[in-house]
Parts: C-alpha cells; structure tokens; sequence
C-alpha cells in the first residue's frame, strides 16, 4: 500500500486530489468575497503550489507541503476543509502542521463546506505552533492512519464565509 495514497487506489486518489483542489479554489474564492464585505477590498493572490492549479496528479518526487497560495496582505494560505460541520474537533496531519509553521503559513480552514452555513478560521503559525504543543497526537483513520493533530473546535475563533 502507497502510503500517500491512504486506502484508495491510484485511480481514487487522483481524483480526490483534483476535486479537493477545485474545491479548495472555490473556498478560497468565497473567503476572498467575505473579505471584500468586510473591508471594502479584495486581496490579490497568487498559486503557489507544488503541481498545477487544476489538481493533476503529480508523482511522490513532484510533491510538497508548500502552501498553496500567497494572499495579498496576509501571506501564505493553505485551504483545509471538512464537507461535514463538525460540532467537536477536526484533525491536521501532523507533517503538514510542521511545514506550515516553517513557513509562517496560516491555514485557512473551512469547516462544513459542503453545508448551508459553513464556517471558516484561520489559524495562524502562531496558533499552530499551540496545536502542536497542546493538541493530542493521534494516527487519524480518515488520513489513513497518518500522525494527525485533533483539534477542538473551540480553539478556533469561526465566522461565516457566506452572507446569511
């Protein structure tokens, strides 16, 4: 077994990365809305991830956990997202919790993407630093197994990412 690939076949995982990074550019998308609403403009961005923009598959050699984007005025930005609003924690892979940490990375986390009201975060480097001092160390089966931090939800300040 890959041990990127979790359970899922090469196949599978192909398309779960294409659909989660087109996914990750809408969520992006509304957050960058939301705040237009609240400050009156709209930062830039630019992708700056390891493979192309529109999720095709890349080989282990070809694949990193640099952030995906660089915000005007906020820096980089790493989407993570839940479909599900998750009413009591959520989990981040360890290795990539180090790596965003290393590079001054917030993470933009959207909790209930796929719901009426979802809600998004971000979380600094700052804030993940405290993640990875004080949150559990668990293998987390929804990343395969792989060494994941759980999180509360309360340790997260959340605000809606559409207009009610």
């Amino acid at each position: 077994m890959n041990y990127r690939f979790d359970k899922r076949s090469k196949e599978e995982f192909a398309a779960d990365i294409k659909a989660s990074t087109q996914a990750e550019a809408v969520l992006l998308n509304l957050w960058l809305n939301y705040t237009e609403r609240i400050t009156g403009t709209r930062p830039g961005f630019r992708y700056t991830g390891c493979g192309p923009d529109d999720g095709e598959f890349l080989e282990n050699s070809k694949v990193t956990t640099h952030a995906d984007y660089e915000v005007e005025g906020v820096g980089l930005i790493e989407v993570k997202f839940s479909k599900k609003l998750l009413p009591k924690v959520f989990h981040l892979k360890v290795r990539q919790v180090e790596s965003y940490i290393r590079q001054g990375a917030t993470i933009l986390m959207v909790n209930g993407s796929d719901t009426d009201s979802p809600q998004f975060a971000l979380i600094s480097a700052e804030a993940l630093r405290d993640i990875a001092e004080n949150c559990e160390d668990i293998p987390w089966q929804g990343f395969g197994g792989k060494r994941s931090y759980k999180v509360p939800v309360t340790r997260c300040i959340w605000r809606p990412l559409r207009d009610e």
